[in-house]
C-alpha cells in the first residue's frame, strides 16, 4: 500500500523561468533566442480539403449503393 506517495507528499515542479533583474540581463537572455515560427500550424490546410471531401463522398456513395 505504500508504493505510491500520497498527494500531500508529492512535489510539483513547474518550468524553470529566469526572470531578468534589469534591462541588461533581459537583453542577454534574448540575445541568442530564436522564435519558432509555427504560424503554418495554426491555419487549416485547404489543399487537403478537396481530396478528403471527394474520397468521403465516394466512400459514402459506395457504402449506400452496396
Amino acid at each position: 500500500m505504500d508504493d505510491e506517495p500520497s498527494p500531500s507528499h508529492t512535489v510539483v515542479k513547474g518550468p524553470i523561468i529566469k526572470v531578468p533583474r534589469n534591462q541588461r540581463e533581459n537583453r542577454l537572455y534574448k540575445q541568442d533566442f530564436v522564435d519558432d515560427n509555427n504560424v503554418h500550424l495554426s491555419y487549416f490546410n485547404f489543399r487537403i480539403l478537396w481530396p478528403v471531401m471527394a474520397l468521403s463522398v465516394f466512400m459514402y456513395a459506395f457504402f449506400i449503393g452496396e
